[in-house]
């Protein structure tokens, strides 16, 4: 893996980019399998020299390290590819195309792994800003062969003008980010950038100056024509400044002639034919621009189904030792907390101390942290995400390199809480039974109304007297039968 990586050949490159993407595979399945290990206790150490400095060689306990790596190598494979198409040819020029959109496809896979990494300011090539302008580059050289190929086919001035334009923003965004990464970098990777940025600029006005001729607009097409021969004479200078020879100098060289000549001949005509005045070119209009091309995730990224992780070992299969200036007085008990980090920057807001290696202790809780709804004072961290808890340094770090939720397990002073017995939900009311041979209970006073109505109809129908019936009624206590013997017997009391 280490020769093909080396080797200078489309080969190598082709050989490089495929070994090393089957073992950016096997460090992510692995990294799963073994999440929970130490690799410092372990003695695992990953180590890989900077992309500008072979002699500069850091290492880091570290899976994601190892995996981002490997994949910096893709990108340069996919990126050499690129670059040693025949683009000189329709087949070729879509390749080199693909290649470069892979490249940045790869750059956003590093990304999201340094995102919440503590070793990206280790190395240059692994800085945000280098990887945000490498991103920018590869996208950049891709829109460049689309480009290529637009004209090779004859498209129309309108639409090479934009894609031109899009090509010198890329440019130019590339060569801004890495204005301040230049002392550690090459002079010609910095020279060939901002060339094509300037070329670009040149031929984004070169192609939008038919358009003014067709619309009569001489002297716009002129200022036009005239930005574009200077911005290609400072590309050509540029490469020329940066020890850039060859092949490639005269595809910039023959940009110089190409636009030093129309714009001379528009000048001319514009002199002796129609005498319009040539307009400074910040007062013509901004040139509308196109992307064409986007990053690609290599289909080689995609992971199988992974296997079943093999967690580290809780405390309750091999206790942590919690140092003696630690440990809880009295009884205590471990408790699981599940804390949410949005982002690296975010705070959980505590404050460990500890002896040595031994299991830190929260000593302060801030009161604008996250950890402060959860986190008490006095509890001892044994692990975090299933790995132990070495000393508070040891623990700091990981708490810093973890984003998401965050699974810590403390031990805390004071006896486990039993859980509240769950209420019973309430019984509706019963009647009331009445007791195993006495008397029935009373009847409601709805229910002794009705009845007493239905008695005394009962009488009138029989031809007694509403005041007879009424009187018999009290008499009889409501017995309807007593009060007919009463009313029968002529027996009632005076009223």
């Amino acid at each position: 893996m280490r020769a093909c990586a080396l080797t200078d050949t489309a080969g190598g490159a082709e050989e490089c980019k495929d070994n090393m993407l089957e073992y950016a595979k096997k460090v992510s399945i692995a990294n799963h399998r073994f999440r929970g290990a130490n690799l410092a206790d372990a003695r695992l150490k990953f180590e890989w020299s900077d992309s500008f400095d072979p002699e500069d060689v850091v290492g880091h306990h570290d899976w994601r390290y190892e995996r981002v790596g490997a994949l910096m190598n893709v990108a340069a494979a996919f990126a050499y590819l690129g670059t040693h198409e025949d683009r000189g040819t329709a087949d070729g020029v879509k390749a080199a195309c693909n290649n470069f959109q892979l490249a940045a496809g790869t750059i956003d896979a590093v990304r999201e792994e340094t995102r919440a990494a503590a070793w990206t300011l280790l190395t240059t090539d692994l800085t945000a800003d280098f990887l945000e302008m490498l991103h920018t580059l590869f996208l950049a050289q891709a829109q460049k062969c689309f480009y290529e190929k637009a004209k090779r086919d004859g498209i129309k001035e309108k639409l090479l003008t934009m894609i031109a334009a899009e090509c010198a923003a890329l440019y130019k965004d590339a060569s801004l980010k890495l204005t301040h990464l230049r002392r550690s970098l090459s002079p010609g990777f910095g020279a060939i950038i901002a060339a094509n940025a300037a070329l670009f600029d040149g031929l984004q006005h070169a192609h939008a100056a038919p358009g003014h001729l067709e619309a009569l607009e001489y002297g716009k097409q002129v200022a036009r024509l005239q930005h574009a021969a200077a911005a290609c004479q400072q590309a050509a200078e540029v490469c020329q400044k940066g020890g850039i020879g060859g092949p490639v100098l005269k595809i910039f060289t023959d940009a110089v002639i190409k636009t030093r000549d129309d714009a001379a001949k528009a000048a001319k005509d514009n002199e002796l034919i129609y005498t319009e005045r040539v307009p400074v070119l910040q007062q013509l209009p901004p040139l509308e621009r196109k992307l064409m091309v986007k990053p690609m995730t290599p289909p080689q990224l995609a992971l199988p189904e992974m296997p079943t992780p093999l967690e580290a070992p809780t405390p309750a299969a091999a206790p942590v030792v919690v140092g003696a200036s630690n440990i809880p007085a009295g009884p205590s008990h471990t408790v699981e907390l599940k804390l949410y980090k949005p982002h690296a920057t975010t705070k959980l807001g505590l404050t460990l101390t500890s002896q040595g290696t031994e299991a830190p202790a929260v000593t302060a809780v801030s009161t604008d942290g996250v950890g402060q709804a959860l986190i008490k004072l006095g509890d001892v961290l044994l692990s975090v995400n299933g790995a132990g808890c070495n000393g508070h340094e040891h623990t700091t770090t990981m708490l810093r390199g973890e984003i998401g939720e965050i699974s810590i397990l403390v031990q805390r002073k004071g006896e486990k809480p039993k859980p509240a017995p769950s209420a019973a939900p309430p019984m509706p009311p019963m009647p009331p039974t009445p007791p195993a041979g006495g008397p029935p209970p009373p009847p409601s006073f709805e229910s002794a109304q009705a009845m007493e109505s239905e008695a005394l109809q009962q009488l009138k129908a029989m031809g007694f007297g509403e005041a007879e019936a009424n009187g018999a009624l009290r008499a009889a206590n409501h017995d309807t039968a007593r009060a007919v013997e009463l009313l029968a017997e002529g027996s009632l009391p005076a009223p």
